[in-house]
């Protein structure tokens, strides 16, 4: 789980976007290639009504090696939007024997950048 709170001054009129990047980076995965999967589920608060565009990542998709954006959204011209976010990891049943990945290790961190401004 993890929290975004945006400040965005631009003037609503405008329609100014503040966009942002998720990255997430793995930093150890001893599992076999495709073994491991992720979603990422996004709820607004805060602010008006319309407080940008989530990143949404709503079937499994693998998880990489190295660092890979995972998602980009943007906060809407106001002050303190929330966008909350859920990052689940899986180690789904493939209905194989999965033996190999027994005690495996896995690590990784989720970073937040900036995008391209485009209205």
């Amino acid at each position: 789980k993890f929290t975004l709170t945006g400040t965005n001054t631009t003037l609503a009129t405008d329609n100014m976007k503040m966009p942002y990047t998720i990255k997430l980076v793995v930093t150890k995965n001893e599992f076999s290639t495709g073994a491991i999967k992720y979603t990422l589920v996004g709820t607004k608060t805060g602010g008006n009504a319309e407080t940008g565009e989530l990143a949404q990542v709503a079937t499994w998709v693998d998880v990489k090696t190295g660092a890979a954006v995972i998602g980009n959204g943007y906060f809407l011209p106001g002050s303190d939007t929330v966008h909350s976010y859920d990052l689940n990891i899986y180690f789904p049943d493939n209905h194989i024997n999965q033996d190999t990945d027994k005690n495996k290790v896995f690590g990784a961190k989720v970073e937040i950048g900036t995008a391209e401004i485009t209205k």
